[in-house]
């Protein structure tokens, strides 16, 4: 088992379980997008603290800047993971999530919500954008599940959350406009 191959205190670990909420063994992916959703609420907290220094939109920007960093970071990790455990895509890896639901909060709520201005709960909104990724992440069809099947490496296990997030996220936002 890859628990074996690489410490739980290696940096690589840390960043791909996301200190540690993958190695829940209850549902790990939902405990990874469960700390994208946590990190994105603090973000939220920390840009409308800053709101009145910033433009309209800025939050999307940064959000989408920020979730490349993240995206990267996973990307090298997960080549790293891999390699030391010789598994693809283990179930603790679960910094995909976490970047698969922070874009997809990025997308419905950040791009479709705040430009809009639709008037929506803050929880509402959040555990819509989780139950779609979720549905998006777990079920993958299209191309969510194409990438899962033909590319391997840290790209495959980070391209299909990042692909799920999109789609999560724009189904989200069209669900705020309905609403």
């Amino acid at each position: 088992m890859s628990e074996k191959k690489i410490s739980f205190w290696h940096p690589a670990s840390l960043i791909c379980t996301c200190m540690g909420a993958g190695k829940i063994s209850f549902a790990p992916g939902t405990w990874g997008s469960l700390v994208g959703l946590a990190y994105f609420y603090l973000q939220t907290t920390i840009y409308n603290a800053a709101d009145s220094f910033f433009p309209l939109g800025y939050k999307f920007y940064y959000g989408f800047a920020d979730m490349l960093v993240w995206l990267a970071i996973g990307l090298y990790c997960c080549k790293i993971y891999e390699a030391k455990s010789e598994e693809h895509d283990a179930s603790e890896i679960v910094i995909d999530e976490f970047v698969g639901q922070y874009l997809t909060c990025i997308i419905a709520i950040w791009g479709f919500v705040d430009f809009l201005n639709i008037p929506i709960n803050n929880n509402l909104a959040l555990a819509v954008c989780f139950v779609f990724f979720r549905i998006f992440d777990i079920v993958k069809r299209g191309p969510v599940g194409w990438i899962d099947r033909n590319i391997k490496g840290g790209k495959g296990v980070m391209f299909d959350d990042v692909v799920a997030g999109i789609l999560a996220g724009l189904t989200s936002g069209l669900v705020f406009i309905l609403l």
